[in-house]
């Protein structure tokens, strides 16, 4: 198994079964290899526990940088707008939010921090996801956030409106490149969710293209980026400024933050 696949799927552990009884057997046959998040219907993130279901990707550990990346900006401009009494509303996008994890992590974080709350809003082209994305929103009380059924390729700003941060974790594993054991890890999860083209950068021209419809001016976009891929994904967005490149707790650059200019 290559090793990216490797760490980004720690979540996906399967369920141990007992092998000395008929009721052991039958528990291995009806977890039939599933992750042990979608065997138990959460798992925890940022935290938190979170509601998954196999309509969304299981939350990777790894992506909890997008929501401190994300942290850090509002924070930074709360500052810096610090001695405007009349604070604007700040508005967060999550792109391909499936059960929620991203967003709801970030908003939990900035209740009560904001004069004026955070706005967070959630697109999948799942509504299935979705679904599971309301129930956590449920599950974690947050109330300034929406969720809504969207193809990003065609987003635009008629459909959800301007925002000031934009996360994203698209699909970016190449199934071509995948041996037989790390297809069979990731068998249960959406593959819409999970499998990209080009080689894994298949999203990130479309991101691109309909980002800019939807985020203000010098607004930011947060990006994860699988192991080795960076300069890749660099090279796509030009005519970005790079603000900033997030390393991975095993020192892997995984996280790109991009301005418009």
């Amino acid at each position: 198994m290559t090793v990216s696949t490797i760490s980004d799927n720690l979540s996906h552990l399967k369920p141990t079964a007992p092998s000395s009884s008929s009721h052991g057997s039958q528990e291995e046959d009806d977890h039939n290899g599933r992750p042990l998040a979608y065997v138990m219907g959460e798992t925890e993130f940022c935290g938190l526990s979170f509601k998954v279901s196999e309509a969304c990707l299981i939350p990777r550990p790894c992506s909890k940088i997008l929501v401190d990346a994300a942290e850090s900006i509002l924070l930074e401009e709360q500052q810096q707008q610090h001695s405007n009494e009349s604070l604007e509303q700040k508005r967060v996008l999550d792109i391909g939010t499936g059960s929620g994890n991203l967003l709801l992590a970030l908003m939990h974080r900035m209740q009560n921090v904001f004069q004026a709350p955070v706005k967070g809003v959630g697109i999948d082209i799942s509504g299935e996801a979705l679904e599971v994305a309301r129930d956590n929103q449920t599950r974690l009380n947050i109330a300034n956030a929406a969720f809504f059924e969207c193809d990003m390729s065609l987003l635009d700003s008629n459909q959800v409106g301007m925002f000031d941060v934009i996360m994203c974790a698209p699909p970016y594993l190449d199934e071509v490149t995948l041996d037989d054991k790390d297809k069979d890890m990731l068998a249960h999860e959406p593959a819409v969710a999970v499998y990209a083209g080009d080689g894994g950068l298949q999203w990130y021209p479309v991101l691109k293209q309909v980002v800019p419809k939807v985020l203000n001016p010098h607004g930011k976009l947060v990006l994860k980026v699988n192991r080795g891929m960076m300069d890749k994904v660099k090279d796509i967005m030009t005519g970005w400024k790079t603000v900033n490149v997030i390393k991975d707790d095993e020192g892997y650059d995984r996280c790109l933050v991009l301005e418009q200019i």
